[in-house]
């Protein structure tokens, strides 16, 4: 959280320095405290968040991503006259154990177009997904373990 906070402020710094609140600068300001900080991050003991800043940026490309493959999925299907959807519910087994992470699964699971979270077992080992086009429940299944859950657990390791 130290370092976190330590390119926050290199960032802030930045952007007082430049007079450009852009959101272009804002990245920029945070590359250069990132870059800045991992120049100088022998003193540091912990390194694990130069881990997560990268980790965090493949997710974000990754989600938005699967954001843009089923928005166009399923805008295909509303504009085009063939009916493309075979819509059903499916247990996806969960290995997540937070809880936080299990409501970051649900939410981008929601979030993406065409399919969603419906609902989490007592005990937290499944997770009922509705999915408009499940042509196969087993890959299905896998790509959201692969896809999402996978990540974010690598995410919170």
């Amino acid at each position: 959280m130290l370092l976190f906070s330590l390119n926050l402020t290199i960032t802030l710094a930045w952007l007082g320095l430049s007079r450009d609140l852009s959101p272009l600068n804002l990245f920029m300001g945070f590359g250069i405290g990132y870059a800045f900080l991992l120049v100088i991050s022998w003193n540091f003991e912990d390194r694990r968040y130069f881990e997560k800043i990268p980790l965090l940026l493949f997710f974000a490309v990754f989600y938005v991503y699967e954001l843009v493959r089923s928005t166009l999925e399923v805008a295909w299907d509303v504009l085009t006259p063939s009916d493309l959807t075979r819509p059903g519910i499916v247990r996806v087994p969960l290995t997540l154990q937070s809880d936080f992470q299990i409501a970051i699964l649900m939410n981008l699971i929601t979030f993406t177009p065409g399919s969603l979270s419906v609902e989490l077992s007592e005990d937290k080992k499944f997770l009922y997904v509705h999915g408009m086009f499940i042509y196969d429940k087993d890959k299905f299944v896998e790509s959201i373990k692969k896809g999402f859950e996978e990540k974010i657990a690598r995410l919170f390791r």
